[in-house]
């Protein structure tokens, strides 16, 4: 475990890495939480940009999976009351 480490560390720091990981990253359990949430929640994605100062096409983007972004996570999690995901690899960066 100490040499995975060890490399992790070292690809941590390398900034190409870190943008390729957040590309890659899957859609996890928080963010069909966050999501489903929003969908029922009965707002539209303009009323819901509005309250949060998040671009509409950024949160159409982000229920589509494809912009994932923390303080898209971080505000949402917050204006619904859900729990920030503790291990989300988004916060480590």
């Amino acid at each position: 475990m100490h040499q995975f480490n060890k490399y992790l560390k070292k690809k941590l720091e390398d900034n190409k890495f870190c943008q390729a990981y957040n590309d890659n990253c899957n859609i996890c359990q928080t963010v069909w939480q966050i999501v489903d949430t929003v969908m029922n929640s009965g707002g539209s994605w303009t009323d819901i940009s509005a309250e949060t100062g998040i671009p509409e096409s950024d949160l159409i983007e982000f229920a589509n999976g494809d912009k994932c972004l923390p303080h898209i996570i971080k505000t949402l999690c917050q204006k619904y009351n859900i729990d920030l995901p503790a291990e989300c690899p988004r916060f480590k960066f």
